[in-house]
């Protein structure tokens, strides 16, 4: 880890760690994202979300029951979702010293299999949101969430809905 400054130029300064002192170890964490703020959070396998400032360790909470996958900053800034391995995604307020969770949701599974989250990206400017499962499933969520590819017939690493 590391702590990026001047966030405000087109391409941030980072300045790398010089050493690791009581930094734990970060083996197990799957997922990170950047805070308008400089702040990092980070995503373990255990379900766990930490709270990164400055490189050193700050906070965490289990958010998840199961690994947490993904992270995604809302293009407010403020807003963050993490989604998991067992189909539950949450969307956390970051504008506090601490991340504190606003909502939480599961997507539903198409047939018998669980869902996992595998990737999760938001509309510009929007408040829907789009998820890729563990299943090749691709859903649009809303207020009622509904999938809008079922059973993708390839491996999904990622989404990218289209602005617009």
């Amino acid at each position: 880890l590391g702590n990026f400054t001047d966030l405000g130029s087109k391409e941030p300064k980072y300045k790398p760690v010089t050493g690791t002192g009581n930094l734990p170890s970060l083996s197990h964490h799957k997922c990170a994202v950047w805070l308008p703020n400089g702040n990092c959070v980070s995503g373990t396998k255990d379900g766990e979300i930490w709270l990164w400032k400055d490189a050193s360790y700050q906070w965490h909470n289990q958010a998840h029951k199961t690994a947490l996958s993904v992270l995604t900053l809302r293009s407010d800034g403020k807003r963050l979702l993490s989604g998991s391995l067992n189909g539950t995604i949450i969307e956390w307020n970051v504008e506090s010293e601490t991340p504190v969770p606003m909502s939480r949701r599961t997507i539903p599974s198409t047939d018998m299999r669980s869902v996992g989250i595998k990737a999760l990206d938001c509309y510009p400017g929007s408040e829907i949101y789009m998820v890729g499962t563990t299943q090749s499933d691709i859903w649009e969520v809303d207020n009622d969430p509904e999938p809008v590819i079922i059973g993708h017939s390839e491996r999904l690493h990622a989404v990218a809905p289209k602005p617009g």
